[in-house]
């Protein structure tokens, strides 16, 4: 006989009775974590995302590098105004205009003036050829030209205004 208010095994219980009411074990819980396929897709996504945003970064950097380059450049067409002033020709010497490397300032671009007049000259920046620069196909090579207070700017699409 068993008597319901209590919980404990009786007399009658047979022994399935008692795992009911009893088990020796719990059931084994969910399982946690996540499958092979959900990883493969988390996977694919961030690659899709990757390969996206990877391009866009690059080309990115590489306008702004091209800061380098104009700023040097600046500096070149700066100093041969000074230099004009006091001579009767501009020069193609950078350490003429107090110049001491042909790098500009960060190493991505080599600086030269590749014409100098007495009424015109023109600076030029060339990417480095072992640099991230190089890669930079649209504007590898950059110019700036001063003649007869003309200022021309190659290629046009490189020079942000």
């Amino acid at each position: 006989m068993q008597n319901r208010g209590h919980s404990g095994t009786f007399a009658g219980d047979t022994e399935e009775n008692c795992y009911v009411l009893f088990p020796t074990s719990r059931p084994a819980p969910a399982p946690r974590g996540y499958t092979l396929i959900e990883l493969m897709i988390a996977v694919a996504i961030v690659g899709l995302i990757a390969s996206l945003a990877i391009p866009s970064y690059t080309s990115y950097l590489q306008k702004a590098r091209r800061a380098d380059a104009q700023a040097a450049m600046a500096r070149v067409q700066a100093e041969e105004g000074r230099y004009r002033a006091n001579n009767t020709a501009y020069t193609t010497v950078l350490a003429n205009l107090g110049i001491n490397t042909s790098t500009s300032d960060s190493g991505y671009y080599t600086i030269s003036v590749t014409s100098a007049t007495g009424s015109a000259y023109t600076v030029q920046a060339v990417a480095v050829a072992t640099g991230p620069q190089a890669k930079d196909t649209t504007c590898s090579t950059m110019s700036v030209a001063w003649t007869s207070a003309t200022v021309t700017y190659a290629p046009a699409t490189c020079w942000a205004k």
